[in-house]
């Protein structure tokens, strides 16, 4: 798990570590919007409410191989450093 710098009262960030948050920045938007997209399905934004844990897992494959194929064809933006 990598965690950005945050910066305190009287105590800014240095030029390296703004840096280092721009980098964390850039990949965490792609995961952030990857998110979101899988979150459009309201099949997974509700209570899952089966009887098998396994079925939720199969779901949720599913979901993820259709995102997955979404994002071949379009891809999300990508973000210049």
């Amino acid at each position: 798990m990598v965690i950005p710098f945050k910066a305190s009262r009287g105590h800014p960030l240095t030029a390296e570590q703004e840096a280092f948050n721009r980098e964390v920045a850039r990949y965490r938007i792609v995961v952030e919007h990857t998110m979101a997209q899988l979150n459009r399905f309201t099949v997974l934004r509700q209570v899952f409410r089966g009887q098998k844990r396994e079925r939720h897992s199969q779901v949720f494959r599913v979901v993820a191989k259709v995102v997955n194929r979404r994002l071949c064809v379009k891809p999300l933006k990508t973000y210049a450093a």
